[in-house]
């Protein structure tokens, strides 16, 4: 996949800073030229995100936690490929159910998006009827379980060692959430950097982002003096 320029970056930015984090990984996606990404299975979104983070910003993330045995603060660093490969498929899956074999299609992001504007105590049948339309009700806890091992399957674990007292836990990533902090880390970065080309030369916002990332750099050292 290849990477947003730095005028995209910023109309993604732009677009996704108000809206719900959910709506925030769409429009990162629709940026690149995805279309429908809210119709994605969770597990294929999430492998487009990480294709992104690493067009972006490289294939190392940096992730700091707390260790839940002694609250020392533990860094690690995983690899967006070795993400993608941990996560599971996303087609459509077979469930028996008492009234004979149900198809299940993979969860999407509109699918939460709705389920999640019903009450708490709504969501299970919500997210039976989303998924396999016409379900008799006597097989909705079959299928329930089944939504939520697909979920568990779309999830992103990273395993951690506490090299202080030797705990070792798993912390659930969200690229999505994690993929925005960076853009917006980055985009205010950009906005600073066109502050100071606009100061020094008189360049607009375009202009200032027409110039190649290297080029940029070197006017914004004599910009700001370095």
């Amino acid at each position: 996949m290849a990477a947003l320029s730095s005028s995209d970056l910023l109309a993604a930015w732009d677009a996704g800073r108000a809206r719900r984090p959910l709506d925030r990984a769409l429009w990162l996606l629709w940026a690149t030229g995805t279309d429908a990404a809210q119709d994605l299975p969770l597990a294929d979104r999430d492998r487009r995100l990480l294709r992104l983070r690493e067009a972006l910003f490289g294939r190392q993330i940096a992730l700091l936690a707390t260790c839940p045995g002694c609250a020392a603060q533990v860094e690690i660093s995983v690899d967006t490929q070795d993400l993608q490969r941990h996560l599971g498929d996303c087609g459509e899956v077979m469930v028996e159910t008492p009234d004979g074999p149900v198809t299940l299609r993979a969860m999407t992001s509109a699918d939460l998006a709705q389920i999640s504007s019903v009450p708490e105590d709504e969501r299970e049948a919500a997210a039976c009827d989303r998924l396999t339309p016409a379900l008799p009700a006597a097989a909705r806890t079959a299928i329930y379980n089944a939504i939520e091992a697909q979920l568990a399957e779309a999830e992103l674990t990273v395993r951690l060692v506490c090299t202080d007292c030797g705990t070792s836990w798993r912390e659930t990533l969200d690229i999505a959430d994690c993929l925005w902090v960076e853009v917006d880390t980055a985009a205010r970065r950009l906005m600073a950097d066109v502050a100071d080309l606009a100061g020094a030369f008189g360049w607009s916002e375009a202009q200032s982002l027409a110039v190649p990332a290297a080029r940029r750099a070197v006017y914004l050292a004599h910009a700001r003096g370095i």
